[in-house]
């Protein structure tokens, strides 16, 4: 029921402060991490369902003329991209976006084609990256990483899993920094995780100012991810980070570690037979840490 809730609610979207942090750029840059998104769940069986229903809710309405409370993040994105003065007055710099707007085109109806075929579950094929790589050339996707992602989904059938754990994470790595705030992260990151399609050991070249210089290793705070989410541990990074030092901690980062200090005031608030379970599994994972 909390991901039918949250799929009916565009996010990163849903209110007027969200939308002006928003560029026109933004916009397209992140459309396009959610198609690719969406195309790689296509390919596993046990979550192409998500695709199919997120990619339903994007297209049941045909055109992009309105902003839609109940519309998903990526119809939203695309109301913006293709909508008129009174869309691009709600993006943050509208001056730029109009300009931006006039020098860009999409072909409408291919998009919806696409998502409609992910919609009624059809197989993918070979139409489909052409219309990607359409897609990617009228958004003005320039940076070189996700034009290589999309040329990866097309081969993503005949990759090892060493390579599509290359794949995966590399587009983690970008909805991160460009979609943490959106409505389909979260179920992206959960087809890595029961995929273990994650590589702990890579370090992202996306540029996030709140999460620059990261001290503690994301191996370090992996298994943070069954409690919050993937998508939040270089925040739960550095929330240890900043703790341990001493230093202040801003608030998204607090806001990443909530459901564990939440968890912890619920025991407490249990009362003292509750706590002193805590403390002895406390104990015990550290005893099992160093044996």
């Amino acid at each position: 029921m909390q991901f039918l809730k949250e799929l009916q609610e565009a996010r990163m979207t849903r209110n007027h402060n969200n939308q002006r942090m928003l560029t026109y750029s933004d916009c397209r840059e992140r459309a396009y991490l959610i198609l690719l998104m969406l195309q790689i769940m296509r390919f596993h069986t046990t979550h192409s369902s998500d695709a199919k229903r997120y990619a339903y809710k994007t297209v049941m309405y045909r055109d992009y003329i309105r902003f839609r409370v109940d519309g998903t993040d990526l119809y939203n994105l695309f109301y913006f991209i293709t909508g008129d003065d009174s869309a691009l007055s709600k993006l943050k710099d509208p001056g730029a976006a109009s300009k931006e707007r006039n020098l860009t085109s999409i072909s409408v109806g291919k998009l919806n084609g696409y998502l409609r075929r992910i919609g009624s579950g059809e197989d993918t094929n070979s139409q489909d990256f052409e219309i990607l790589a359409l897609l990617e050339k009228e958004l003005k996707i320039n940076n070189s990483d996700y034009k290589e992602l999309r040329r990866r989904l097309a081969v993503y059938t005949t990759q090892s899993y060493k390579e599509r754990k290359i794949t995966v994470t590399r587009l983690l790595f970008a909805a991160r920094a460009k979609l943490s705030d959106s409505d389909f992260l979260h179920v992206f990151s959960r087809l890595a995780l029961d995929n273990n399609l994650e590589d702990f050991t890579k370090t992202s070249p996306e540029t996030d100012p709140s999460i620059d210089d990261l001290n503690i290793p994301l191996t370090d705070v992996k298994n943070y991810r069954f409690l919050v989410g993937a998508e939040r541990l270089p925040y739960i990074a550095k929330f240890l980070e900043n703790g341990l030092a001493g230093k202040t901690i801003v608030a998204n980062f607090v806001k990443s570690y909530l459901p564990i200090l939440i968890m912890i005031d619920d025991i407490v608030k249990a009362g003292p037979a509750h706590i002193e379970q805590l403390k002895q599994l406390h104990r015990r994972a550290k005893r099992d840490r160093l044996d």
